[in-house]
């Protein structure tokens, strides 16, 4: 019985290789089921390679409003201070905030000024602003961009920096400004930047050097006038940038021979001009021959690229070359923060 048994499971085995022996070729048509742990292993692999997202998921938030030059005043690289980071602004309150918590550290150039200021109350009511800070390597470039990309896990900025062929690499910050209706920026203030820059040399002109103009700014400033007519028979044009009542002393010291500074400015050294406003203000002064009748005044003072310029209206002394005018100017030392005042560029129209 045994015997049997064997036989016929013999059999049994040797029926079932001929049959995969010659139905071999039909049998790989068909796809193997996968057991049910392998599909439960391919559904997490697949959770842990694919995104959270789709593309469903995507928010497009906020054109370009216009990129500016900032001048960071410090000397903490951009990889320590943060950049790039997004700030959004809702209100025209946070605008201020921001604007003024910043001003120690930075330089806004007079066109961002006035951009901000654009914001009221009004704009506030229907729209929202995003600042997004970027290091970038030259002063010379222009920015376009794509509308904001805002997903689930990111927020995404498609850059097109324009630099010409031969501008000076400096690493310095810009201020990308985007506005965006009501809420469009909601919550991404808070995500993780990505950034994607492509650079577009300029070869064939220098069209993004109009960026130098927005780093011309022009601070507040308060003008003074005195007499102070020369004791020479020559008078030469002097300029200087006071800074500190030591130097404000030394200024005295050093032209009062030449000049009569003891007719009526010479009563304000220790007076208007004290300790605490040489703290407070930097003292941009000139001596201008001009006519006696007609006094000079300072029509505009502004900096370009830390650069200290002034321009002065007055009339050339033809009859009177003696005739002399100090002309002072105090401007605030927070809105002179890195610029060079060992140099000042003197105009007189």
């Amino acid at each position: 019985m045994l015997e049997k048994i064997r036989m016929f499971l013999g059999t049994l085995i040797l029926a079932a290789a001929v049959l995969l022996t010659s139905c071999g070729d039909e049998i790989a048509e068909f796809p193997k089921a996968p057991k049910a742990e392998d599909t439960a292993l391919k559904t997490l692999d697949s959770a842990a390679i694919e995104p959270e997202f789709s593309e469903i998921d995507v928010r497009y938030a906020g054109d370009l409003f216009g990129s500016y030059l900032t001048m960071y005043t410090g000397h903490v690289p951009g990889q320590q201070r943060g950049l790039p980071f997004v700030k959004i602004f809702t209100t025209r309150s946070d605008i201020e905030n921001y604007y003024y918590s910043t001003q120690v550290t930075h330089i806004y150039a007079r066109q961002f000024t006035l951009d901000m200021n654009s914001f009221d109350e009004e704009f506030f009511k229907e729209n929202d602003v995003l600042a997004l800070v970027i290091e970038e390597p030259s002063v010379y470039i222009n920015h376009t961009a794509e509308p904001v990309e805002i997903y689930s896990d990111r927020i995404l900025f498609k850059i097109t920096r324009h630099q010409p062929e031969t501008a000076p690499l400096l690493d310095t910050e810009y201020h990308l400004i985007f506005v965006a209706p009501k809420g469009s920026f909601e919550g991404a203030e808070a995500l993780p930047i990505e950034l994607e820059i492509s650079e577009v040399v300029d070869t064939e002109n220098n069209s993004a050097y109009d960026a130098d103009y927005f780093r011309i700014y022009h601070p507040e400033f308060t003008s003074f006038i005195y007499r102070a007519d020369s004791l020479t028979d020559s008078p030469d044009v002097i300029v200087d940038a006071i800074d500190g009542y030591d130097e404000l002393v030394y200024f005295y010291d050093q032209y009062k021979d030449l000049y009569d500074l003891d007719r009526e400015f010479k009563d304000n050294i220790g007076t208007l001009y004290s300790w605490d406003i040489c703290d407070r203000y930097v003292l941009l002064t000139m001596i201008i021959p001009c006519a006696g009748s007609d006094k000079p005044e300072i029509s505009d003072v502004f900096v370009d690229n830390l650069k200290l310029y002034v321009s002065v209206s007055a009339d050339e002394a033809k009859d009177d070359p003696k005739a002399c005018y100090l002309l002072l100017c105090a401007i605030e030392r927070r809105d002179l923060l890195g610029t060079d005042l060992n140099f000042v560029y003197l105009s007189v129209e």
